[in-house]
């Protein structure tokens, strides 16, 4: 798991706004079976692994990466459920997803 992405579950659950168990069963329940995000996942030579992006979120480019195309799938679910988990935190809106936009 990313740093960042551990760091974020850490401080979460210290500040009392969630309990690890109740991260997947939140997502699940509310936002994982309705909200459908982007993520592109791309072999790097220079850095030995896969990068990926989530492209409706804004900020950096490459949010998390993996050794397999596997564990960056995995990585990238994880930081996208730590994104919501952030935004709803911050009373954010969710971006809405580039799919919903077009269509």
């Amino acid at each position: 798991m990313p740093k960042k992405v551990r760091e974020l579950k850490q401080m979460l659950r210290k500040a009392g706004l969630i309990a690890s168990l109740e991260v997947k069963s939140f997502l699940r329940d509310k936002k994982m079976e309705t909200i459908k995000y982007r993520m592109v996942i791309q072999w790097s030579d220079e850095d030995d692994c896969f990068l990926v992006a989530l492209p409706d979120f804004p900020g950096q480019c490459w949010r998390t990466h993996g050794d397999t195309y596997e564990e960056a799938l995995m990585n990238g679910k994880e930081a996208i459920e730590s994104l919501i988990i952030a935004y709803e935190a911050d009373n954010e809106p969710l971006p809405e997803p580039l799919f919903c936009r077009m269509g």
